[in-house]
């Protein structure tokens, strides 16, 4: 079974130079690079997925207990592997973020310089910037006004440590629900009133 994990590197194959030696450019170009790798992750597992399905088909119809067997030890090899690709396109999105904030970064340096927060940036490891910002969230929570203004700066005041959104995973569960098949008007309009509908404010009680 290929091992997805320990091929991978780090952004710009582990040769990430300092932030002031970066350019908007070369991060750009790394973020693109990095999407097409992601792709091919997903469209892997799609891959592993269905292959994973047409063994379950296939052991199902077997009359021999022994051939179930020897199909069920497929599946799981199969199900490892989708399993490991997927944790690998779990890195490279992480490794996505990291260099979205490092263009960020980059394209606000002369701000930061000028607001005498570059020092606070320019010694921190590339790949370790997501963490940094994590930790400029929680001093800023805690009262620490240079890294609120760094935040303020870089767009991110208002972002939360926990970047889960309630709206996005109950439109990702109705999609599961849905399936594949063809959606009615009937099914739509029940899905927009669950998903999308917000209720209604309750009218004050007349007096």
């Amino acid at each position: 079974m290929r091992n997805f994990i320990d091929k991978l590197s780090g952004l710009f194959g582990g040769k990430l130079m300092k932030i002031e030696k970066l350019t908007t450019n070369q991060l750009e170009d790394e973020k693109i690079r990095l999407q097409t790798v992601q792709e091919g992750f997903i469209n892997e597992v799609k891959q592993l997925e269905e292959k994973k399905r047409t063994l379950f088909e296939e052991g199902r119809k077997k009359k021999s207990a022994l051939e179930k067997q020897a199909i069920a030890v497929q599946i799981k090899q199969v199900d490892d592997e989708a399993k490991d690709v997927v944790k690998a396109n779990n890195i490279i999105g992480r490794q996505i973020l990291v260099t979205g904030k490092l263009t960020q970064i980059k394209r606000r340096e002369k701000l930061l310089k000028s607001e005498g927060l570059w020092g606070m940036i320019s010694s921190v490891e590339p790949e370790q910037i997501e963490k940094f910002m994590l930790d400029m969230k929680v001093k800023s929570k805690q009262g620490d006004a240079q890294s609120r203004r760094l935040l303020d700066i870089l767009g991110e005041s208002e972002s939360e440590v926990e970047a889960v959104d309630p709206d996005i995973s109950k439109i990702v569960a109705a999609m599961e629900e849905a399936g594949e098949d063809e959606i009615t008007e009937d099914a739509w309009e029940n899905i927009e009133e669950k998903v999308f509908k917000k209720p209604e404010e309750e009218e004050p009680e007349e007096d």
